[in-house]
């Protein structure tokens, strides 16, 4: 084997090699700002339920008016449930081996 044939295959080896590097530094920074967005929707459902709920619901029982109530269902069905499409689901199959 000469020389110049051993030279173009390492040269061909180190662009493979460089190439799938390559994709994998694309894949996980994919994958890392995924986590970041799951980490956002669930920090906005917490804080729409643990913080803002609670604050209309602390006014509801502190007052003790019944229309009070409503504005924490109103809430309820107009923001949690509609940030809930934001989180990722478990399939049963993940469910299962976490039990």
């Amino acid at each position: 084997m000469k020389i110049s044939q051993v030279t173009r295959t390492t040269t061909a080896s180190y662009f493979v090699i460089a190439s799938l590097l390559i994709a994998l530094l694309l894949w996980s920074l994919l994958q890392f700002r995924n986590a970041f967005e799951q980490n956002d929707a669930y920090n906005k459902v917490w804080g729409h339920s643990a913080i803002e709920l609670n604050e209309i619901i602390e006014n509801y029982l502190s007052t003790g008016e019944a229309s009070k109530l409503q504005g924490a269902e109103d809430f309820i069905q107009n923001t949690i449930i509609p940030s809930l499409d934001d989180i990722p689901r478990l399939s049963a199959s993940s469910h299962s081996r976490a039990a």
